[in-house]
């Protein structure tokens, strides 16, 4: 797996990913495939990632879910240690209906992570998340944060 090589070989992000295609930069992401999906951020990373800024990336490998840490140092992006998440039947990321890659930010990848994260913790536990429960959590949350000024 390229970030395996990434992370083993010490090699930087966009020599690993050099030839990754793109996508519709206006298709939401919600409708591309694992693959599109996963061209579509690590594009997304290479170009639009600001400077001393970190994202999780996942992606399913033989229906595991795993995930590293991508940080971007001035113009090189370094991939973390490779951890797995989830097992079979779980979600990478809960997009959003009109998020596309044009409107991609480091806080909208974060909060895509909580509500995959959420739904994933749920059906651990035998239960099943409505979209309206999950808004409701991260209304809460940011409530808390705001009041906590975080």
């Amino acid at each position: 797996m390229k970030l395996q090589e990434c992370h083993k070989r010490k090699i930087t992000f966009k020599q690993a990913f050099y030839c990754r295609g793109m996508v519709d930069g206006k298709v939401p992401l919600k409708l591309l495939s694992p693959e599109e999906e996963f061209s579509a951020l690590v594009n997304w990373t290479r170009h639009e990632l600001p400077k001393g800024q970190k994202m999780e990336l996942r992606i399913d490998v033989e229906g595991m879910t795993y995930s590293t840490i991508l940080n971007r140092y001035g113009n090189q992006i370094r991939a973390g240690t490779i951890t797995k998440k989830y097992g079979p039947g779980a979600i990478r990321y809960d997009w959003l209906p009109g998020t596309t890659y044009q409107s991609l930010n480091v806080k909208e990848i974060e909060a895509s992570i909580n509500r995959a994260d959420l739904i994933n913790d749920a059906k651990m536990n035998g239960q099943e998340l409505t979209q309206e429960m999950i808004l409701r959590y991260e209304e809460e949350n940011e409530l808390i944060d705001e009041l906590l000024g975080i």
